[in-house]
């Protein structure tokens, strides 16, 4: 997470996956996530005119603390929210006892299947709808700014 790397030219989305039996904490993992946006993405990705969303990755989980992060594959599931952003979003999901790993997999092979289930705002809904803590979820936006709690468009 500490050398989040430009694509290339054309912006290819190549899908990145992270699964850690143990690893470190939400707020590490966010602060991660905001620094490499803000050194590599803006800086970088945005003078080439590339999405800055297609170097993030598309999930990650960390079994032991049961967190779940993931950023939808596409911003638009209808056209009632034709136009949401793409942000990563991040939650220590103690609602139930393994959910970040179900999750993981199951996106995991929506990427293997191509199977475009991971609209933005079914996912956004998704994480607002976790009984947990604020504190315990955020979500980051493509300029790099953490913002703790549920999902606010």
């Amino acid at each position: 997470m500490n050398a989040l790397e430009v694509v290339g030219a054309g912006g290819v989305d190549i899908p990145t996956v992270g699964f850690g039996l143990a690893g470190a904490t939400l707020k590490t993992i966010a602060a991660a996530l905001s620094e490499g946006v803000r050194k590599n993405r803006v800086s970088m990705l945005v003078k080439r005119k590339i999405d800055p969303t297609c170097n993030w990755p598309q999930c990650l989980a960390v079994q032991e603390r049961a967190i779940f992060g993931f950023r939808p594959r596409k911003s638009t599931a209808s056209k009632k929210n034709a136009a949401l952003p793409t942000l990563f979003c991040l939650a220590r999901l103690t609602d139930h006892l393994g959910v970040e790993t179900g999750m993981f997999i199951h996106f995991y092979n929506s990427l293997l299947n191509d199977v475009d289930a991971m609209h933005a705002d079914s996912m956004y809904d998704w994480f607002n709808r976790r009984p947990v803590k604020s504190a315990s979820k955020c979500w980051i936006t493509p300029d790099g700014k953490i913002h703790p709690g549920n999902v606010s468009l």
